[in-house]
């Protein structure tokens, strides 16, 4: 007989066995203090005490990371031409969920920037700047992740009409150490210049492009730019 699959509602219905065990064992240490004459007896219990912790742990990662795949199925389907929008924010506020229940797993700080996507989609620029914020606060120990949120925000700022921030950011990666987006911030430099008309910055900027990243599926767009500005 099958065994029947049990959802992610009546998991977080059911009692949470790892954190009544650890305060019992917690109480009874209270309680017992003065019996436990050697420290063996101590490191035993609390041996104890830390295996429950990290059993539950593991117990809440496992219920993140399924809503977490939930979360992203309805992202993954919902970024086609014809998408539905209420689909990004079903899928923001799943994502939102994620963080906001399960803030000790280690799906809930990569939820942030999913649902700064599906804010972005929404056309919730403000909001997605600020999640994408949230985000780096929640990574600062892992800098790698930087450049790429700086680079979302950049364009969240873009998409705002903010052009002066946007510029910011993506002169910051362009100037700063080589990473494999720094061409992109390059395009989206060049872009905001084209769009306050400052031509000679764009065309300058453009040509950096197209030397630094001869291979980018962006090429033909950069050239294209590129020539509507020899040919106003």
């Amino acid at each position: 007989m099958a065994k029947k699959k049990v959802t992610r509602k009546e998991l977080l219905k059911e009692p949470d066995e790892f954190l009544t065990f650890s305060a019992r064992a917690f109480n009874w240490i209270q309680t017992h203090r003065s019996q436990l004459v050697t420290a063996g007896i101590v490191a035993c219990v609390l041996i104890i005490l830390y295996l429950a912790g990290w059993a539950y742990w593991r117990h809440t990662n496992k219920q993140a990371q399924e809503a977490y795949n939930q979360a992203l199925s309805i992202l993954a389907e919902s970024i086609t031409p014809d998408s539905d929008p209420g689909q990004w924010e079903k899928a923001e506020e799943a994502f939102r969920k994620i963080f906001e229940d399960y803030g000790l797993s280690r799906v809930a700080p990569l939820s942030l920037p999913h649902a700064a996507l599906a804010a972005y989609l929404q056309g919730q620029h403000n909001d997605a700047i600020g999640l994408y914020k949230k985000f780096m606060a929640e990574m600062e120990e892992e800098p790698h992740y930087t450049v790429l949120t700086k680079l979302a925000m950049a364009t969240c700022y873009e998409a705002e009409g903010d052009l002066e921030l946007a510029q910011g950011m993506f002169q910051e990666i362009a100037q700063g150490p080589e990473t494999p987006f720094r061409s992109l911030a390059l395009l989206g430099l060049a872009r905001t210049y084209w769009l306050i008309s400052a031509h000679d910055k764009a065309r300058e900027t453009l040509e950096q492009f197209i030397e630094s990243a001869p291979d980018s599926p962006f090429l033909p767009v950069a050239k294209a730019m590129l020539q509507s500005l020899s040919h106003p």
